[in-house]
Formats: C-alpha cells, structure tokens, sequence
C-alpha cells in the first residue's frame, strides 16, 4: 500500500504540527521490520475472520495459513495475539442482537472530503441499525499507539460513517 501524505496512520503526529506532513515528504520512505510484522499480523488475523465469517473457502483457507507459518514473522506469540483479535472481534459482532448486521473486512475507505486525496483501510466495521463498530488491530513494537481518543480511528469512523449513512440510522459509534 501507498502512503499518502496526510494517512490516517499519522494523524496524531500531523494533527499536531501540520507542518510535519509536508517535512517528512523531503526524505524516502522506510517502512521499519516493525510494521513489516504488523501487516503480516494483519494478513493473518484478516486470514482467520475471512475463515469465521465464510468469506472464503476453507481449502484457500488452509492453503494460505500453511503459507503464512513458513513465513519469518510467523510464531505462536503473534498467533495468539491474532487469535485474541480475532475472538474479541467475533464476540463483538456476536454480541449484537439486531437481526440486521454486517460485517466489513479490510474496508477500503474514501476519506477524500475530510482529507486531501486520503484513503484508509480499515481492518473491521460492523454495521447494525443504530451501531457502527470500527476495530483496528495493532501488533508489533516500535512506537506505542494510544487507544484512548485516537486520531486514526476517529478519521476511520467518518468514512466508515460515510458509507452507513446510506444503509442505516447510525447514532453510537464504538473505536476499538
């Protein structure tokens, strides 16, 4: 994936100090073996759901999971942490009563009106009649992400907003 200049990923820092969007521009891009593991941890964890929510079939499944274990970045420490994700995610959606819900996997989002040229991928949305529920997972080590009032998640519930507006009356919206 691309990063633009102004991605939600960021937003606490260029929220902050504008000016840091345009400044980092000036030098090359390195994405750092921490996020290299935490997109893999995402692969697997997106893996996983696609399974539980018969997204895909469990041949692909069992084909892609035998693949991902021969993987450097994979071990039982981020098995289990996707795992957690993955059952809290379930428990989430399973928790919802209303006959009516939906659940989005790596949702593309257009964040274009609230961001210039901004895009975001959001890992969960579930969608119910007055609900929308957003999840991020985050894995790795590196720099510490705060959950409590965190820009990305807020940035990603405008555009997953965006798009429930045409479904539903949403009036309580739940970043975890």
């Amino acid at each position: 994936r691309s990063h633009s200049t102004l991605s939600p990923s960021g937003a606490s820092r260029w929220m902050e100090c504008t000016p840091s969007a345009v400044f980092e521009s000036k030098f090359d891009y390195k994405q750092s073996n921490y996020a290299d593991e935490g997109t893999f941890a995402h692969f697997v964890s997106e893996l996983m759901l696609k399974n539980h929510f018969q997204k895909i079939s469990k041949a692909i499944y069992n084909d892609e999971l035998k693949k991902a274990k021969k993987h450097v970045f994979y071990n039982t420490e981020l098995y289990n942490h996707c795992l957690d994700y993955v059952n809290l995610v379930i428990g989430y959606y399973e928790n919802i009563s209303e006959a009516q819900k939906h659940i989005a996997l790596e949702l593309k989002l257009d964040l274009g009106e609230y961001i210039p040229n901004g895009i975001g991928h959001l890992d969960v949305a579930i969608y119910s009649d007055n609900l929308l529920h957003i999840i991020d997972l985050k894995y790795g080590k590196g720099i510490l992400v705060e959950a409590e009032r965190n820009k990305q998640l807020m940035i990603y519930a405008l555009g997953a907003l965006k798009l429930a507006e045409l479904h539903s009356q949403i009036d309580t919206i739940v970043c975890t």
